[in-house]
């Protein structure tokens, strides 16, 4: 079994169809909709380090810091380039430590920590194609 699926199983992640109920592609979309779905709920948005490189590209990104604390995972090329992004820099006095990023989701965004993890080579993308049942 994958390791995503694992965690996927973990008793505190809930499956929904929020999202692809909401029939839209933007980030931002979903975080409001979350948080008007659980207000009293506390959401890490969690990106691989190329998507933070280029977050201001993205629609109401600023919105996006705003509303929820975001988690930059290593991604092989970008780690560092991450770590001097547009938003990187806007956002630096709000930068959590890695050492600290267990206390990400109870920070007032915005809010983000960028993590050192083990690098795979290998796109969220093409690990859902993978991953898709036959004749989707």
């Amino acid at each position: 079994m994958s390791t995503a699926r694992n965690i996927a199983l973990h008793p505190r992640i809930r499956v929904s169809t929020l999202e692809r109920d909401l029939r839209s592609c933007y980030t931002i979309d979903t975080l409001r909709l979350l948080q008007r779905h659980a207000p009293h709920l506390n959401f890490t948005l969690m990106m691989g380090a190329d998507n933070f490189l280029q977050l201001n590209a993205w629609k109401d990104w600023t919105e996006i810091m705003a509303l929820a604390p975001v988690a930059v995972f290593g991604r092989p090329g970008y780690h560092l380039r991450a770590a001097s992004s547009m938003a990187a820099t806007r956002y630096l006095s709000r930068r959590v430590g890695e050492d600290d990023c267990q206390r990400l989701p109870f920070t007032k965004p915005p809010a983000w920590t960028l993590i050192f993890n083990r690098l795979f080579d290998i796109s969220s993308s093409t690990l859902r194609a993978e991953r898709a049942p036959p004749g989707n």
